[in-house]
């Protein structure tokens, strides 16, 4: 009807430039504009800095590498420890937690090593550097919904997912509580979870967004993007202000 949706019909360009000069954030997807308003709320208020410098740190390398990709694409920048200020002492602290043939250097891999202590130590280094705005880290709050998803072919297999099951139920008020408090030690950096499950309307998630914690489930494309656009509109407020 013309007194309702085709009332704001018209050109996308000529709506996204004066979006652009009002600082009205723009969502292409609905995920993505529940992700937005999530993120105004959680997120912002975000560093000016220009890009936006983040850092990543993970148990295995296949999910670091495809987020340094998608921040890279969406103008955040991945910190080269290896030439930011303070990152080569940075790269020598965590030296002191990691097998020698870690990374060196953001994103930081933990190499799947077996000390229990390491994560932990590894991200307080991170979370108290003065090398990053944000940090991006897997939640480990939906292990046990991944694990139900496996569908072993042998009977090992099927011992070992019953084990990890059994083991994994118990853990997980545990880890949810562990994740918030420490998204909560820092409060001058924002400590952002992902995960491989959809969040949106699971009640694992609850305890997250009671505690205002961001979370970005299912598609590690929506978070770059919604982080990105929070930071130009946090730029936008910061320089009209000014």
């Amino acid at each position: 009807a013309n007194s309702h949706t085709g009332s704001i019909a018209g050109s996308l360009d000529i709506y996204k430039s004066v979006f652009k000069q009002t600082g009205v954030i723009f969502a292409d997807q609905i995920m993505e504009f529940i992700y937005l308003i999530k993120g105004a709320q959680y997120l912002l208020p975000l560093p000016d800095s220009d890009p936006l410098r983040a850092g990543i740190i993970s148990g295995g390398g296949g999910f670091v590498v495809h987020l340094t990709d998608l921040c890279e694409k969406h103008g955040i920048n991945v910190v080269d420890l290896q030439t930011e200020p303070n990152g080569p002492k940075l790269i020598e602290d965590i030296s002191e937690h990691l097998p020698f043939y870690w990374s060196h250097n953001n994103p930081v891999d933990m190499v799947a090593t077996n000390n229990p202590n390491a994560y932990q130590n590894v991200m307080k280094l991170m979370l108290d550097s003065d090398c990053f705005d944000v940090i991006f880290t897997m939640t480990f709050a939906t292990f046990h919904e991944r694990i139900k998803m496996l569908k072993p072919v042998n009977e090992s297999g099927k011992k070992m997912k019953e084990m990890m099951m059994s083991r994994g139920g118990d853990m997980i008020n545990q880890i949810v509580d562990g994740e918030i408090k420490l998204a909560h030690s820092q409060p001058n950096k924002k400590l952002i979870y992902v995960s491989l499950t959809p969040s949106l309307g699971n009640p694992i998630y609850d305890k997250y967004d009671e505690n205002q914690v961001m979370v970005f489930g299912g598609n590690f494309d929506t978070g770059a993007i919604v982080l990105s656009k929070l930071h130009d509109y946090q730029r936008f407020i910061n320089h009209s202000s000014s």
